[in-house]
């Protein structure tokens, strides 16, 4: 895939560098979102099983004004708030609290992502955990830290030896289809586990922390986790076993020889098909 080398991103206007700008600005969201945990205000359902909370709204605001502070040009895709578009075929896609329905609980599993696309391929991803105060950062070519410490990865180059992250959906049939695959990786792999958090759990996956990850999403789930995986070292496709991008719907990520076995063990399954419908959720 030809990503745009960031840097040709066009200078902030405080000098910083782009990683500097987007983690600044996670960062001042997840104070938002740290000081709301456990007193997050009103909330309502925007779909069926869909949860926003105030602390989601005022998150994305934030996160919006900080960034057209620095890049002025640049468009805006929020998931509270929908697209902006810019001059300069560069847009922010950011997802303000992933994982909202742990953060109401008060399960310590969510994050703020914010991703920099071009033409929608992403070229810079910041993942920020709140609670455990870890950003997960990369850029198109350099690799990934976290809070700032380039990661050296070795990854199992078998199935058998995998530990597996997933996510289902609020959609009840792409739900049943995720756990159609669980249920066939479950005697093959070490262990699974469910997150919560899409943007977390291709986190975790570009860090190494995970092995293998395999959720449904939409480009704001996405969009950050796919540079922060790649650059990881992991391979990702979609759910067909193509090319992965923002748009995509379902995601696997894995190294090579492991995304091989998977793509075998899983080739009649229902999430492999390419006739199941593949939206947002």
């Amino acid at each position: 895939m030809t990503t745009l080398h960031p840097d040709k991103v066009p200078a902030s206007r405080s000098g910083r560098s782009l990683l500097a700008v987007m983690d600044a600005a996670a960062r001042e969201a997840g104070l938002i979102i740290k000081n709301g945990y456990g007193n997050h205000g009103r909330q309502r359902f925007k779909g069926p099983r869909d949860l926003v909370t105030e602390i989601d709204t005022r998150s994305e605001k934030t996160i919006a004004e900080r960034l057209k502070l620095e890049f002025p040009g640049f468009g805006f895709l929020g998931e509270e708030t929908g697209h902006a578009p810019g001059t300069t075929g560069f847009d922010w896609v950011v997802d303000p609290l992933d994982g909202t329905r742990n953060f109401i609980l008060r399960i310590p599993m969510f994050c703020v992502s914010i991703a920099l696309t071009r033409n929608r391929r992403p070229v810079a991803g910041v993942i920020f955990d709140v609670l455990h105060d870890e950003s997960f950062a990369a850029e198109a070519g350099r690799g990934v830290t976290v809070n700032g410490v380039p990661l050296e990865l070795e990854r199992p180059g078998s199935l058998q030896e995998t530990v597996v992250g997933y996510d289902l959906s609020r959609d009840t049939a792409k739900a049943l289809a995720m756990l159609e695959v669980i249920q066939r990786l479950e005697p093959t792999v070490q262990s699974v586990r469910g997150l919560g958090s899409t943007a977390l759990g291709l986190a975790y996956a570009g860090a190494g922390r995970l092995h293998m990850y395999v959720s449904w999403g939409g480009a704001w789930d996405v969009a950050a986790g796919l540079v922060i995986a790649r650059e990881g070292g992991a391979e990702v496709v979609d759910r067909l076993g193509g090319e992965a991008t923002i748009d995509s719907g379902g995601y696997i990520v894995a190294e090579k020889r492991v995304l091989s076995e998977f793509l075998e063990l899983s080739s009649d399954l229902i999430f492999r098909d390419p006739r199941f419908g593949n939206t947002r959720r």
